[in-house]
């Protein structure tokens, strides 16, 4: 049956509703989101004020149940996987898991991190800050496609002066990854201060990071984090940190619904 032409917009527009406007969000750490407004503070909901997801993974461990998106639906087939490295090479093994499991944000309390924030808990690698460690984690079953991952890592049990580098790329699922791979991106957090810097709001550089990733059908989305010291010295936290990361597709729902809009208007235009 051919479709009426007055019909193709509405058409359109509700199937690219239909696809999630969601995101993935992973809370690591011990400590469970508790309220309504820790739920909504993060870098995400910070750098897109419309967005109301508000549906958060506790992850501890790797995932032996499908994750959950923003909304609270169930990702068939959409897993993670906790990684880490036991030398100073850059290679995340899937295998292993980080040391450190409970976090709790002992020096870091007010701000974006009082409460249960999301960004005040989380997960690292190493026993102390001479220790140059990377913590990971693998995300399987995703769609292919651009996402952005906003990542959060900080050691919020102290005040030192450091940084936090962010790895993301593609790879195969189930496989162990190095960083220093062609297809990966990176992006960096600077702790250039110390007691109290950057913790009345979420700023991108400064208290989390920003990176894209490609993935094809079939690939895994690769994360991994490890620490260092800032240009003009500090003492440094060498070890690697994961508070939160929030995976989101690009573009974007609306953008996309926007898009299709103008293409469908284009051939109208074209046909008459």
């Amino acid at each position: 049956m051919k479709i009426p032409r007055f019909l193709l917009i509405p058409f359109a527009l509700g199937a690219t509703a239909g696809l999630s406007s969601a995101a993935i969000m992973l809370d690591f750490g011990p400590t469970a989101v508790t309220d309504g407004a820790t739920e909504l503070n993060s870098p995400y909901h910070t750098a897109n004020p419309s967005f109301t997801g508000s549906e958060w993974n506790g992850i501890t461990a790797d995932s032996t149940a499908d994750l959950i998106d923003s909304s609270g639906t169930t990702l068939n087939g959409v897993r993670a996987n906790l990684g880490a490295n036991s030398t100073t090479g850059t290679t995340v093994a899937l295998t292993a898991n980080p040391s450190g499991l409970g976090l709790t944000g002992t020096a870091l309390t007010s701000g974006i991190y009082s409460g249960t924030s999301v960004g005040r808990d989380g997960i690292f690698n190493g026993s102390g800050a001479g220790n140059a460690r990377f913590v990971g984690f693998q995300i399987t079953g995703l769609a292919a496609g651009t996402y952005d991952i906003y990542v959060a890592s900080r050691n919020t049990n102290n005040n030192e002066n450091y940084v936090q580098r962010v790895y993301a790329g593609a790879g195969v699922a189930g496989a162990n990854f190095d960083v220093t791979g062609a297809a990966y991106s990176s992006g960096v957090i600077t702790y250039a201060n110390t007691s109290g810097y950057a913790t009345s709001a979420w700023v991108a550089g400064q208290n989390y990071t920003v990176v894209r990733v490609d993935l094809t059908e079939g690939q895994a989305l690769n994360v991994g984090v490890t620490g260092g010291t800032v240009p003009d010295g500090g003492s440094g936290e060498l070890r690697g940190f994961l508070n939160s990361a929030q995976i989101v597709a690009v573009p974007e729902p609306t953008a996309a619904a926007l898009s299709a809009l103008g293409v469908l208007a284009f051939g109208l235009r074209r046909r008459r």
